[in-house]
């Protein structure tokens, strides 16, 4: 038998070390914007506790390529590797919503 798939120990898994990678590249950053938006996002989902937290903070990682930021290579590859993860994050939350109805 499988265990229920659960979006919040996925993030903490999966989500949060590259969220703590980007922020820790971003630190001596000349764009304190940028690594605050990653600091933000890192506390919401380690502070998460329930789906609806966890979606929330999928939320904003979504608006990463509407703010602005220019990020360096190193980055961006981080930030590619989250927004990966977080879309499978986006397929499991919508299969598991699916099942539900």
């Amino acid at each position: 038998m499988t265990a229920a798939f659960d979006p919040v120990i996925y993030a903490r898994d999966e989500l949060v070390p590259l969220l703590e990678q980007l922020s820790s590249l971003t630190e001596s950053s000349e764009q304190p914007a940028q690594h605050q938006y990653f600091k933000t996002l890192l506390a919401q989902l380690k502070g998460a506790s329930d789906d609806g937290q966890v979606v929330e903070a999928f939320l904003h990682l979504s608006a990463a390529a509407f703010l602005g930021f220019e990020y360096k290579p190193e980055v961006a590859d981080v930030l590619d590797q989250l927004l990966e993860k977080a879309q499978h994050l986006s397929e499991a939350l919508s299969v598991a919503g699916d099942s539900k109805h």
